[in-house]
């Protein structure tokens, strides 16, 4: 790792920027060579084309470049140049710069001939890009590949006492209060999606849930911050507004059924498990990529994932938030907080720091009480399984056998059963240590069995 980022230009951009002057506009080629220069800074190009749009650099990062505003540019360069300006030769432009300023990558990344720390682990503030771990601010830079940089500058003596006792009382908890604090800070003090979890905060309205969102937007800045529903996230093209995003934030926890919900779910575990995903665009090809996006979900009920497996409900962390404040909420609480933003970002990284010194989040114990619930919520299977099942690699059981317990255990819990084949699914999922295999009874009759389980023995007087 090199100390700060390091500036190299090709041999080939010294060899265009000789070339600059003797540039044709009237050749569209030439004319992309020609904006990109006007555009450089530092010796880098100030456009990019990234995941299929165009991008300026603004001095603290990359900005998207509107479609109007670049063709104002290209339609005032042909007519500076007496050169043909109508609808075709601006798109031959476009064009042609869409292939010269074409990088690959999902941000944030080093351009390339750039180096710099792992891009995962600067934050870009006002004031330059922040490094928590080495307690660094780098100047900025357009070598690295960013959009959007958080509207707070750093300042090392900052303090936060009106947010501090907000939070003791918005959520009453120490260990919840810890446990916010350490994925504040890792929304907003890093980029590293290492830990696999997303921090679901459950309570009711009025109760800080909101100003804990909005604070945390204010921190890291609007351009990052995502707000899709899961219905809208399940959809085709639900991926392709997190791309750039650092957090995005979830306040219809409703999972819809069908297919839609299904995909919801799906990408709701591949983003937490750090997972590559094909991202579908609206105009444009399809990409692969991982992206960085952490989730926040604020409800005032437990969202339900319809997931045999419980994958989706391990990767929550939960928290509670206190008693509703609805009629004593205090109006100039927010502005109170925004003059307390540098402190609040000091507190955030104090919470990552405590973070990597355990190496895990707290699990509140009251949020894990809900996160059990929401467990046997997920997956009905799931509980059958922990009530009234053992897990036993030496053992077996005929399936008729173990569905005529589940039927029983569903009447029990009023539920509907379904049919065998279902549930044989189900239980794979929900222990996929098992497995199927067929055998004969005494009579020599075949029939088929589960592997690796059987029912529970009754319990004795």
């Amino acid at each position: 790792m090199t100390d700060g980022p390091a500036r190299v230009v090709s041999l080939a951009e010294r060899a265009e920027q000789r070339q600059a002057e003797g540039l044709d506009v009237k050749r569209p080629l030439d004319a992309a060579r020609l904006l990109r220069e006007r555009a450089k800074v530092g010796g880098w190009h100030g456009i990019a084309n990234v995941a299929g749009g165009f991008y300026e650099w603004d001095g603290e990062c990359w900005r998207p470049l509107p479609q109007p505003r670049l063709d104002a540019r290209i339609y005032a360069m042909l007519e500076q140049a007496a050169a043909p300006a109508h609808r075709r030769s601006v798109g031959d432009v476009v064009h042609a710069l869409a292939a010269l300023s074409f990088v690959p990558g999902a941000p944030p990344f080093w351009m390339p001939g750039a180096e710099g720390p792992d891009p995962l682990d600067l934050v870009p503030l006002r004031n330059g890009l922040y490094h928590p771990a080495a307690k660094k601010l780098y100047p900025h830079t357009p070598a690295l590949f960013n959009v959007s940089a958080a509207p707070v500058s750093f300042d090392p003596d900052a303090t936060c006492p009106r947010w501090e006792r907000f939070v003791g009382e918005a959520i009453p908890d120490a260990d919840s209060r810890r446990a916010l604090q350490q994925f504040m800070g890792v929304l907003v003090c890093s980029r590293t999606t290492k830990y696999q979890r997303a921090l679901t905060m459950i309570g009711p309205p009025r109760s800080g849930k909101g100003v804990i969102q909005r604070t945390i937007t204010a921190l890291v800045g609007r351009d990052a911050v995502a707000a899709p529903t899961f219905d809208e996230l399940g959809g085709r093209f639900g991926l392709s507004g997190l791309i750039g995003k650092t957090v995005a934030t979830i306040t219809d926890a409703r999972i819809v059924p069908g297919d839609q919900g299904r995909g919801a779910l799906q990408k709701f575990l591949a983003l937490t498990g750090e997972d590559h995903v094909q991202v579908e665009m609206k105009y444009g090809p399809p990409q692969t990529m991982r992206l960085p996006v952490r989730l926040l979900i604020a409800s005032n009920d437990v969202p339900v994932f319809r997931d045999a497996s419980s994958a989706a409900t391990a990767r929550l962390l939960l928290i509670r938030s206190g008693a509703s404040h609805v009629g004593t909420e205090s109006l100039d609480l927010e502005d109170e907080l925004a003059a307390e933003l540098p402190g609040i970002f000091n507190w955030c990284a104090a919470g990552l720091a405590d973070l990597e010194g355990c190496g895990r989040f707290v699990q509140p114990a009251d949020g894990q009480a809900l996160l059990d619930e929401l467990r046997d919520a997920s997956s009905p299977i799931g509980a059958f399984v922990r009530e009234r099942c053992e897990l036993r690699p030496d053992e077996w059981i005929a399936k008729a056998s173990i569905f005529n317990a589940w039927c029983d255990w569903c009447r029990e819990e009023g539920r509907n059963p379904g049919e065998l084949a279902a549930f044989a699914r189900a239980l794979h999922a929900a222990a996929p240590g098992i497995s199927a295999t067929r055998g004969r009874d005494e009579n020599g009759k075949r029939y088929q069995r589960f592997n690796g389980i059987r029912l529970a023995l009754e319990p004795g007087p």
